[in-house]
C-alpha cells in the first residue's frame, strides 16, 4: 500500500507532521510513506527514513504548472492525507483518483476566538492531534498519548554543554525585545550559540558564537540537536528542539495555545503571561502591537527568564 502525506508549509506545520508519520509506519509497517512540500523545506525532511520519497513543488510556480506536476507525479497512491487543506490540495481530489483524507483546520474558528473570543473551548486540539484525526480515518490506530505523536527529527543525540537561543520570528509580536540582555547575561556562566535569519544587536565575547544567518537547515537541526537547552520564539526552530528531544523554553507573546501549534510535549516549557486581556491580537503574530504597549512580551522581564534557565540547567 502507497500512501502520500501533502503539507507545503510552514516549517513547524511540516515538523508536526513526523509524529503521525512515525506513528502510522510503526503500526503499518509495510506501507510506503512519501510526502509532497515545498522544495524549500526538502531538506528538514531528509532526518525521516521512514519517508521512502519526498516530493516538492516550487512555492512560486503558478497554477498550472503544479497542475501538470499533479498529473504526472500523484496518480498511484491508496490514500492521500491532506494535512495542508488549502487551495492547491483541494485539485488533488479532481486530477487523481485516491481516496483522501483532509484534516480539519479549524483557521474559522481561530479568527473568531482573535476577533470576538468565540469558540474558546473548541480551540482546545494540538494540531497533532488533528493530523491524527486525518489518518486515523483510514487506518485504526492505538495512541496512549498525546506524546505518541511527538515529532521526530533527531533523537538520541548526545547533549553538548551549550545552549540555543533562537530569538527572531515571522512576526515581531513574536519576538521577545530583551533578546541581547538575556544572552549576554547567560554568556557569563554558558556557552551560548545564537541561531536563525535576523540581525540581533549583542556585545559578542568568547563564550558566545553567533550563527545567525549561516546554517542550512541540516545544520541548524545538528546544532539545536546537541543543545543542553533551546530558548526560543513561536517559530520554526521550536519545532525542530522538540522534535530533536532538546528542553525547550519557548517565549509566547502575540499568540496562544489555542492555535494548537503550543510545545505540548514533555522536557517543553512555555513563558507567557496570560492576564494580558488582548492576547492573542492576530491568528500569525503581526509586525506592530495594534495596543501600542507589546505588554505581552514586555512584562516578561529577563529575571522570570533567567530564573527559569536556572531551574532548567
Amino acid at each position: 500500500m502507497k500512501v502520500l502525506f501533502v503539507r507545503f508549509s510552514s516549517l513547524g506545520d511540516i515538523i508536526l507532521t513526523t509524529g503521525i508519520i512515525d506513528l502510522l509506519k510503526k503500526q503499518y509497517p509495510e506501507i510506503e510513506i512519501d510526502f509532497l512540500t515545498y522544495e524549500q523545506f526538502k531538506d528538514i525532511l531528509i532526518f525521516k527514513k521512514r519517508i521512502n520519497n519526498i516530493l516538492t513543488i516550487k512555492r512560486k510556480n503558478g497554477l498550472m504548472p503544479y497542475l501538470t506536476f499533479i498529473q504526472e507525479n500523484i496518480n498511484n497512491y491508496d490514500y492521500i492525507f491532506d494535512l495542508h487543506a488549502n487551495l492547491k490540495t483541494f485539485f488533488l481530489k479532481i486530477f487523481t483518483q485516491s481516496t483522501i483524507s483532509k484534516y480539519k483546520k479549524g483557521s474559522f474558528k481561530r479568527r473568531l476566538f482573535v476577533k470576538f473570543r468565540l469558540f474558546k473551548n473548541q480551540l482546545n486540539k494540538h494540531v497533532v492531534e488533528r493530523y491524527f484525526d486525518a489518518v486515523n480515518k483510514v487506518f485504526e490506530l492505538k495512541i496512549n498519548s498525546i506524546e505518541d505523536l511527538r515529532p521526530t527529527l533527531l533523537t538520541g543525540i548526545k547533549k553538548e554543554n551549550y545552549i540555543v537561543i533562537h530569538p527572531f520570528a515571522s512576526k515581531k509580536t513574536k519576538e521577545w525585545p530583551y533578546f541581547s540582555y538575556l544572552i549576554e547575561n547567560l554568556s557569563k556562566y554558558h556557552k551560548v550559540v545564537i541561531v536563525g535569519s535576523g540581525h540581533l544587536e549583542i556585545t559578542e565575547n568568547s563564550n558566545i558564537i553567533n550563527l545567525t544567518n549561516q546554517t542550512s537547515l541540516q545544520e541548524l537541526t545538528n546544532v539545536i540537536a546537541k543543545a543542553k537547552l533551546l530558548i526560543t520564539t513561536d517559530s520554526g526552530p521550536m519545532h525542530i528542539g522538540i522534535a530533536c528531544n532538546t528542553p525547550t523554553l519557548a517565549i509566547f507573546g502575540s499568540t496562544t495555545k489555542e492555535f494548537g501549534f503550543y510545545p505540548i510535549f514533555e522536557n517543553c516549557y512555555i513563558v507567557e503571561n496570560n492576564d494580558i486581556k488582548c492576547r492573542p491580537c492576530h491568528v500569525h503574530g503581526l509586525n506592530k502591537c495594534p495596543k501600542k504597549h507589546f505588554d505581552c512580551m514586555k512584562s516578561i522581564t529577563p529575571e522570570i527568564l533567567l530564573e527559569k534557565i536556572k531551574q532548567l540547567t
